[in-house]
């Protein structure tokens, strides 16, 4: 990750797909079912599959007030989707914006899933984006001759691109 704000690949009212340097990008917007669902699987394995196993990382970042579980079908493609993409990844992180009471069951449930499922990856449940974004970074692979810019422009950077998303909606 670097200053430099990711490259949107896809973008809609529902879902912002991204890549950054290492990191695929999920930023979900709406409720979204398979339609959605299945363009980010096939951006993000296009992504894996080119480079080394263990080399990428992942970032979903659910960022809707509310937060409903997807329907059966869409649940059933997510885990085989997480089946097939998470041993290949170095981390993942998830960032469940939703706020209050709601936001909080949500977060204990992610975090209780991935707790119970003992993957070899690292991932982690996270209500912000810097906090994850940290997180990534401790687990990144980094060459011993580049330098990582400070926290706070890798969030800017990320926020910009954030808030590209959101002038390309209300236009």
């Amino acid at each position: 990750m670097h200053a430099r704000p990711p490259e949107v690949v896809f973008a809609d009212a529902h879902v912002q797909l991204m890549r950054w340097d290492d990191v695929f990008v999920t930023r979900w917007l709406a409720e979204s079912g398979e339609v959605h669902v299945r363009r980010m699987i096939d951006e993000h394995r296009r992504f894996v599959d080119g480079r080394p196993d263990g080399t990428t990382m992942a970032l979903t970042h659910v960022d809707m007030e509310q937060v409903k579980p997807p329907d059966e079908p869409t649940r059933k493609l997510i885990a085989a989707y997480d089946e097939g993409i998470h041993a290949r990844l170095r981390a993942s992180a998830t960032i469940i914006g939703a706020r209050g009471f709601g936001g909080v069951v949500v977060r204990g449930i992610m975090s209780g899933l991935a707790l119970l499922s003992r993957r070899k990856t690292p991932q982690d449940v996270f209500v912000a984006p810097r906090e994850a974004l940290s997180f990534l970074l401790r687990h990144a692979a980094r060459s011993p001759h580049a330098t990582t810019p400070p926290l706070d422009a890798i969030v800017s950077a990320y926020e910009r691109a954030c808030e590209s998303k959101l002038e390309q909606s209300s236009a």
